[in-house]
């Protein structure tokens, strides 16, 4: 998204050559978007990210390289960060089952030393796992969302549970995950879901995923995460 003097001038997929109108100095911001959710139709602006602002002097015919670093906003709260290097904040939610494990093959390992995966076939043809902890996360359509690396051989669906004092929960699913190859980056938005546990008195929440061979002839499926953030404006 750029802006020239506090005016929208559109909005570009990267790497882009922006036409500028303007002479003399102006003030340019540039705001780093998002496929929200993953969905390519759902762009947008991602609040977490700070934006890139700076003043230039513009003359006709010239051209003005930039090579924009994106970094959090300040105001932007962690709930937790997991890279598999040292410690793993997920497990499987049924005792019974050990399912996640952490790689450090490096063909399987989307950066650093390590990754999560996990494998399910005929034997065990379904998981769940979960966040070990449960997390206080701001309602009132504050901002919440995840952020992760994944490859998958099939869908996995992502949800919240939300809890209560008393240790009573509800599970909201977000949405599914899509099959992909190779590792890609997906923005997960959790607002709605966390707002709306958060109404019924739930303020304590556990990031959920879970998946099942879809056919009866699939020989097993493969999960792979790195790279999971659960974040927030404080």
């Amino acid at each position: 998204w750029v802006f020239i003097n506090s005016q929208p001038l559109g909005v570009y997929e990267l790497p882009a050559s922006v036409p500028v109108l303007e002479e003399g100095t102006v003030q340019v911001i540039l705001r780093a978007g998002i496929a929200n959710n993953g969905i390519s139709e759902t762009r947008s602006i991602y609040p977490f990210y700070a934006a890139d602002t700076f003043s230039v002097q513009l003359a006709p015919m010239q051209t003005i390289n930039r090579n924009s670093l994106m970094r959090y906003a300040t105001g932007t709260a962690f709930a937790f960060i997991t890279d598999f290097e040292v410690g793993n904040n997920f497990d499987d939610t049924n005792p019974n089952q050990n399912l996640l494990d952490i790689t450090a093959s490096p063909a399987l390992v989307f950066e650093g030393n390590r990754s999560a995966t996990l494998t399910i076939s005929q034997a065990n043809p379904a998981f769940e796992i979960g966040t070990i902890d449960y997390y206080a996360l701001p309602g009132n359509k504050v901002p919440v969302y995840l952020e992760l690396n994944y490859k998958c051989d099939q869908p996995f669906q992502v949800a919240v549970k939300g809890v209560n004092a008393e240790g009573n929960g509800v599970i909201l699913p977000v949405l599914y995950v899509n099959t992909k190859n190779t590792w890609n980056k997906i923005y997960i938005d959790l607002t709605e879901t966390v707002s709306a546990l958060e109404a019924e008195g739930l303020n304590q929440f556990q990031i959920l995923f879970k998946s099942a061979l879809e056919t009866n002839e699939a020989a097993q499926a493969s999960f792979y995460w790195d790279n999971i953030k659960l974040l927030y404006q404080n």
